[in-house]
C-alpha cells in the first residue's frame, strides 16, 4: 500500500551551504521509509491520487523525522 509521495528537489544545506539534489531513492532512504510503500511525485501526475499520502520533502536543516502534518 502507498503510504507517501516524495517531491526530489535541490536544497541548500543548513551546514555547509552548498546545494544538494535529494533524489527520490535519497528522500525514501533519509526518511527510512519502506521503499514499496513510497511514489515518486515526478513519476505521473499526481492529481487527486496523491491525496491522503505523507509528503517526503528535501529539508535544508538534515531533520528527517516524518510529520504527520505533511499530508496532503
Amino acid at each position: 500500500m502507498i503510504k507517501y509521495i516524495t517531491y526530489p528537489d535541490y536544497v541548500r544545506s543548513k551546514y555547509d551551504g552548498d546545494v544538494h539534489y535529494i533524489s527520490h531513492v535519497n528522500l525514501v532512504e533519509l526518511y527510512r521509509v519502506n521503499y514499496n510503500e513510497c511514489v515518486c511525485s515526478s513519476a505521473f501526475n499526481t492529481g487527486n491520487y496523491s491525496k491522503g499520502l505523507i509528503k517526503l520533502k528535501p529539508k535544508y536543516n538534515g531533520d528527517y523525522i516524518i510529520d504527520k502534518n505533511y499530508m496532503t
